[in-house]
C-alpha cells in the first residue's frame, strides 16, 4: 500500500507540474520559488538575467493588451527595431482564457551589462510583454502574488534600440531567444504561454486511483 501511495503521489506531482516547465541556455538563470522583491536594485547580477515562473493556469475573463501578439503582425518572429511606428504594429490583445506566465528580469550592479540567452517552454508562447506600461498593466493578472514588482516610470522596459537589444521567437513558438543590454534600471520581458495537459501524467494519476479502489474492494 505504501508503494501505491507513493505512485499516486508521483502522479499528482507530475500532473501538477508537467504543463509548466522550461529549459534555459546562456546568461539566463532560473529562480525558484519566485523572488520576493523584483524592484530596481533588488535583484542585481553582472553574470545572469533571471527567469521565474509567475502563475500557473491563471484564468482571465477580459481581453488583455500586450506588447506582442506573436507572428500576427511580424511573421518573421524577430523583434529588433526601436522605431515607435514599427513597434505600434506589433501590439495585440490576449483573449480571455487560461494561461501560464513567466518573467525574465535583467538588472546589473555597476556598468552596462549584456545578457544573451534563450528559454524553451513545454507550451506555446502566446504573448510577449516588454513595454513598461503593458508590464505594469499585466502585473495584477499574471505577476507572481509573492513578488513585489517595480512601478511604472522606474525604467523596467526592455528597449529595442540597438544591435544588441532584440528578441526572437522560434517557428514553433516554443523558444524565445534574446540579447538585452541593461543600461539603466532594469530590463524585463513577461512571457505568456498556453496550458498543455500531459496525458502520461494524467494516465498515471488515474491508474493509481483505479488500482487503489480495486485493492480496497479486494476481499481480505
Amino acid at each position: 500500500m505504501t508503494k501505491l501511495k507513493t505512485l499516486i503521489g508521483a502522479g499528482l506531482m507530475l500532473a501538477a507540474t508537467a504543463s509548466f516547465g522550461f529549459t534555459t541556455t546562456g546568461d539566463l538563470q532560473e529562480i525558484s520559488p519566485p523572488p520576493t522583491n523584483a524592484d530596481s536594485n533588488q535583484l542585481e547580477s553582472n553574470d545572469y538575467a533571471f527567469i521565474w515562473r509567475e502563475r500557473a493556469e491563471v484564468t482571465t475573463s477580459v481581453s488583455t493588451f500586450i506588447s506582442v501578439d506573436p507572428f500576427v503582425n511580424n511573421p518573421s518572429g524577430f523583434y529588433d527595431s526601436g522605431n515607435a511606428a514599427v513597434e505600434a504594429n506589433w501590439n495585440g490583445y490576449l483573449a480571455p482564457g487560461t494561461y501560464n506566465s513567466y518573467m525574465i528580469h535583467g538588472d546589473k550592479d555597476g556598468p552596462n551589462q549584456t545578457f544573451v540567452g534563450s528559454v524553451t517552454f513545454d507550451e506555446d508562447i502566446l504573448g510577449v510583454v516588454y513595454k513598461q506600461t503593458e508590464l505594469c498593466d499585466t502585473d495584477a493578472a499574471f505577476g507572481s502574488p509573492s513578488t513585489v514588482y517595480s512601478l511604472c516610470g522606474s525604467g523596467r522596459i526592455f528597449e529595442l534600440d540597438g544591435p544588441n537589444n532584440w528578441f526572437s521567437l522560434s517557428p514553433d513558438a516554443k523558444t524565445l531567444s534574446f540579447s538585452m543590454v541593461v543600461q539603466h534600471n532594469m530590463d524585463e520581458i513577461r512571457i505568456i504561454t498556453s496550458v498543455v495537459p500531459v496525458p502520461a501524467a494524467l494516465w498515471l494519476f488515474g491508474s493509481g486511483l483505479g488500482l487503489l479502489g480495486w485493492m480496497r474492494r479486494k476481499p481480505a
